[in-house]
């Protein structure tokens, strides 16, 4: 069962990912014209966005796995081409993926702000879907509700079998006495 819930919340976490994209893909369309003024700041700036939510996918997954922050994770993201420059230097130790959702939704609303993403019901949907990665992303490998305490369970389980065993021998015993 356990499995189950962490492969369904990998497969959610994937499917938000791909959403994501698709919402920064067609919020910020890169113009048909290569001449207007505004083309390669958009398409800069949309690669970018797409980028970093490869980032913070590939960072979610590293999280889930443990290594969020080791040396080997950051190799794994350099091998990928994903992080650039000092970026890796600016994520927040042990939350790096949420660092991540907040520089797409930094970029938005600076977007938003220089008339490149032209309305307030785009903004919130690009939003939305930053959210929406960042709660999917946080429950993939969540321990608070899915993992069962082995060393508590076997307590607990002992001492129920021990007490039903001991008041089973004394009703025994008990009634034994009675006939």
């Amino acid at each position: 069962m356990l499995w189950r819930t962490r492969r369904t919340n990998y497969c959610q976490v994937c499917g938000a990912n791909r959403s994501l994209i698709l919402q920064i893909s067609s919020i910020l369309p890169i113009p048909s014209d290569p001449n207007n003024k505004d083309y390669e700041e958009i398409k800069r700036e949309r690669e970018t966005m797409e980028r970093w939510a490869l980032l913070g996918y590939e960072l979610s997954v590293l999280k889930g796995k443990g290594v969020i922050d080791s040396q080997s994770g950051k190799i794994h993201l350099e091998e990928l081409g994903l992080l650039v420059g000092d970026e890796w230097d600016k994520m927040v130790a042990g939350d790096r993926h949420t660092t991540v959702w907040y520089w797409i939704q930094q970029k938005a609303m600076h977007l938003a702000d220089q008339g490149i993403i032209k309305s307030e019901h785009r903004l919130q949907l690009l939003c939305q879907a930053v959210r929406v990665m960042r709660d999917r992303a946080n429950d993939l490998m969540s321990c608070t509700d899915r993992d069962i305490p082995n060393g508590y369970s076997f307590v607990v389980g002992f001492l129920i079998n021990l007490n039903l065993i001991s008041r089973s021998l004394f009703k025994g015993v008990q009634w034994s006495t009675w006939f």
